[in-house]
């Protein structure tokens, strides 16, 4: 929509669906996991990692549906996500319009819940990985 002069107008802009907030710990976890997912992608079930993109945006109906943290592309596309937790966990609303954006493609990705907390905590990364498969 159109945003008219004045503050009283009838012509409001839209507010955005999503609003970006994180911490520093948030922000710092998620570069260790995608260093992590780049250097050992066979402790994550990945044969090849060609690409990997943080905080892209999925679009629906000209919104922004959801933004995984992390999102890990082999040669044929999307391979996982990844939803690196700090204080809240995934919740199931945006679960939900993950799935559904995946049902509406026909796909199947996996989506995974990590805790900040716990990738910080390591000095290297770990053998065995502790993470949730949420679908």
């Amino acid at each position: 929509m159109i945003q008219m002069r004045g503050q009283n107008s009838k012509y409001q802009k839209k507010k955005p669906r999503f609003k970006q907030l994180e911490s520093y710990m948030h922000k710092y976890a998620i570069a260790v996991l995608d260093d992590w997912i780049n250097e050992f992608p066979n402790k994550f079930g990945i044969d090849e990692v060609l690409n990997t993109s943080k905080e892209r945006q999925f679009w629906m109906d000209g919104f922004i549906e959801f933004v995984p943290d992390l999102v890990v592309y082999d040669k044929d596309g999307i391979t996982s996500m990844y939803e690196v937790v700090n204080t809240h966990a995934l919740d199931g609303f945006k679960l939900h319009k993950m799935q559904y954006l995946f049902y509406v493609h026909g796909i199947d990705i996996p989506v995974y819940e990590i805790k900040a907390d716990y990738i910080l905590r390591q000095t290297q990364c770990p053998n065995t990985i502790l993470m949730i498969k949420m679908n």
